[in-house]
């Protein structure tokens, strides 16, 4: 399935990329070993709520969930891990 981009979310991505940038840095400065990704899911769910996102929260599994528009028949769901495979609480280091 192929997609296109309008103009404006491609000027929005190519004027965006140093901020994702430091997004990306900062969140990697997070140690979040398995089962202990409490500090990283708590800076997504601030980061949320600072660019405007109401009713997120953390649950059970440490998972951050913004529901959207969750009434409608179908729903998009954006998931990924916030845990890591390093075993340690040290951040990692950034070059």
């Amino acid at each position: 399935m192929k997609y296109t981009l309008s103009e404006d979310v491609e000027k929005y991505l190519t004027e965006g990329q140093e901020e994702l940038l430091g997004l990306i840095k900062d969140l990697c400065r997070i140690p979040a070993p398995s089962h202990k990704e409490q500090n990283r899911a708590a800076f997504c769910k601030k980061w949320l709520e600072d660019a405007g996102a109401k009713g997120v929260y953390i649950d059970e599994a440490l998972n951050v969930v913004y529901p959207i528009d969750c009434d409608k028949a179908s729903i998009v769901v954006f998931m990924a891990h916030t845990d890591t495979v390093f075993p340690d609480l040290e951040p990692m280091p950034m070059t």
